[in-house]
């Protein structure tokens, strides 16, 4: 298929598509351009064909790879392909907080983060690193400790609860509990109706990643939004229905122009009169 530059339009109805494959899941994307009855969705190739859908998908870059260095090479970085995606706060839980990975984005990335953090790291303040942590008596206590960009931060709360942070500092005297709280939360919807497909490349996987946050977190800001409550009585809206109208805003409508192909050179009305074949042979 010839390449053509997306409209704004088109690639609005390409990530709604996706949206889409998330709440009706497939096991590969081409059977949802399947002509098959127990498979069948007119909806997705009255909108755009398979062929310009996978051309869209194979084609959707974030960096520009002829500038890329290779591996060996000064300067080389891995993450070149969503370099980026950068300038940001995340939270996250114990299983991806370490410090050395919380200095490296803020030194390299210009991004900013917070986690609760196991025990096990061997840049952890070594107080901190014990069973039992000094001061930290009574529900409510905090120890803080600061390095560089680095807070740590322990508290007691049920039991000891470890922190690590290149958005605070140690003059916070409240800790906000919220975000981290809503980390599992988060990852929860986000795995709901999330467009997961194992053909994608890491970089790909990635943005949709970060794509189904920013849908979460638009969510989250709708349901908190006071033009946006529900009327008494009333429940307020599912994330399901959220995501069908995200969808529903983004494709408004679009379908792909379908190309006839070639015409013609002749008439069909004079090829069915004129001779096909020879009207000698020649001889041996």
């Amino acid at each position: 298929m010839a390449w053509s530059r997306p409209t704004l339009a088109e690639m609005k109805a390409f990530f709604g598509i996706c949206f889409l494959m998330g709440i009706d899941k497939k096991p590969s994307v081409r059977l949802y351009w399947s002509t098959e009855d127990f498979f069948s969705t007119p909806f997705f190739s009255k909108t755009i064909t398979r062929d310009r859908f996978l051309q869209l998908m194979r084609y959707l870059h974030f960096s520009n790879n002829q500038m890329a260095l290779q591996p060996g090479q000064p300067g080389y970085d891995i993450l070149f392909k969503i370099r980026h995606n950068r300038g940001y706060h995340i939270y996250m839980d114990n299983y991806f907080t370490n410090p050395e990975l919380f200095l490296s984005l803020w030194n390299n990335y210009g991004t900013a983060a917070c986690g609760t953090v196991r025990k096990v790291w061997r840049d952890l303040p070594q107080e901190f690193r014990k069973k039992k942590i000094l001061n930290l008596n009574n529900r409510g206590d905090i120890q803080f400790r600061q390095k560089g960009p680095l807070a740590a931060v322990a508290w007691k709360d049920k039991k000891v609860v470890t922190v690590l942070s290149t958005i605070h500092s140690n003059s916070e005297t409240i800790v906000q509990r919220i975000h981290m709280g809503g980390v599992d939360k988060a990852d929860q919807y986000t795995q709901y109706y999330a467009f997961t497909q194992k053909t994608l490349k890491w970089p790909k996987r990635v943005f949709f990643r970060l794509l189904e946050i920013v849908k979460y977190c638009a969510f989250v800001c709708f349901l908190k939004s006071p033009n946006h409550q529900p009327e008494p009585g009333k429940a307020p809206i599912t994330y399901l229905k959220f995501t069908q109208e995200v969808i529903r805003g983004l494709i408004n409508g679009y379908q792909q122009d379908r190309q006839q192909g070639r015409p013609p050179l002749m008439a069909l009305e004079n090829r069915l009169q004129h001779r096909h074949l020879p009207g000698t042979f020649a001889t041996r």
